[in-house]
């Protein structure tokens, strides 16, 4: 099934933690696989999925010394990533937890993972107020999480706020975060739906929402101002595929 970027790059630091675990350097295994030792650097770092049978194989190098049950779940997970009916979420949880009983729980421990909805708009948007059920997990430097739980990401799309974010972008959003003036936050705006923007404090209470791209129009939220809406929380953390 086709998978998201922050799932295949999940798949490829299991692919690489098993490598080091197993004693391996790119050109022995590569020699092992049939492929260059480029095409195994690629497949550990550019979110490049390998196919099966490269994948396949690369666990089975990699295997040795591990418990029967971790053994038996990286034999399985190919097919897993194949299955068309496959829940990604529960993939990408299951990968994030082998990957930690490859490395023996000592990789990964700096990282948490907070849930990512839908689609935030640089632009006009559509209300996610209701956001009931994960369309995938990301994983965030544990302090993010630390500081507030209740984070969760959105993917931008559009380009209001161009060049600071971007079509595509990911950012993670912290409800608890304290708003300062100027900092970018995720906002509903009646009747547009969720936007982010940059924030602007008013002297009555209100709040002045300002794209970061000068072909778009601030939009002035209550109190008083020209449009009703909530701030949902600031951005502290943006995620980009290069």
């Amino acid at each position: 099934m086709p998978l998201s970027t922050t799932t295949i790059r999940q798949l490829a630091l299991l692919m690489r933690v098993a490598r080091l675990r197993a004693g391996l350097d790119q050109t022995e295994l590569a020699g092992r696989l049939g492929v260059s030792q480029p095409t195994v650097s690629r497949w550990e770092g550019s979110g490049i999925r390998p196919p099966r049978a490269q994948l396949e194989s690369w666990l089975e190098h990699c295997r040795d010394g591990l418990a029967p049950e971790v053994v038996l779940a990286l034999t399985g997970l190919p097919a897993r990533l194949d299955d068309p009916e496959a829940d990604e979420l529960a993939l990408s949880h299951e990968i994030r937890r082998l990957a930690r009983l490859v490395a023996g729980g000592a990789v990964l421990a700096h990282e948490a993972q907070v849930p990512c909805y839908a689609d935030v708009a640089a632009g006009v948007g559509e209300c996610q107020e209701q956001r009931m059920a994960a369309r995938m997990e990301l994983s965030v430097p544990r302090h993010v999480y630390e500081q507030d739980p209740g984070s969760y990401a959105l993917r931008v799309f559009g380009d209001s706020m161009s060049p600071q974010l971007l079509d595509g972008d990911i950012v993670v959003v912290s409800p608890a975060a304290p708003l300062i003036d100027g900092c970018t936050v995720a906002a509903y705006i009646e009747p547009d739906g969720d936007v982010v923007k940059l924030y602007r404090r008013l002297p009555d209470g209100g709040a002045l929402l300002v794209p970061a791209n000068p072909r778009y129009p601030a939009v002035m939220l209550s109190a008083g101002g020209e449009r009703e809406g909530r701030i949902w929380g600031r951005v502290v953390l943006v995620q980009r595929d290069l």
